[in-house]
């Protein structure tokens, strides 16, 4: 795999946890679906549990995008959170 496309992989994922970290952050409704602190109480989370969510996120795309192996590895790995289905 060239080193451009692994770059753009790599920047490709970051924008994404960054999406979802911005997305745990906005206070009301997001354009696909009800505010995230409503879901976290329906999942049974704490509320202000977005905000732990969206920080290890906002880590992860932060770390994908720094060219040292160790970081994006860090980055890659981190595990996304759990959510559980909605019935």
């Amino acid at each position: 795999m060239s080193k451009h496309l692994k770059t753009g992989l790599y920047w490709f994922l970051a924008l994404q946890f960054a999406l979802g970290a911005v997305t745990k952050y906005w206070p009301g409704d997001t354009i696909f679906s009800p505010a995230y602190a409503v879901k976290f109480v329906e999942w049974g989370y704490p509320s202000w549990m977005r905000f732990v969510v969206g920080a290890l996120e906002g880590i992860a795309a932060v770390l994908l995008v720094i060219p040292d192996r160790r970081a994006r590895f860090l980055g890659a790995t981190t595990p996304p959170p759990h959510t559980p289905a909605t019935s």
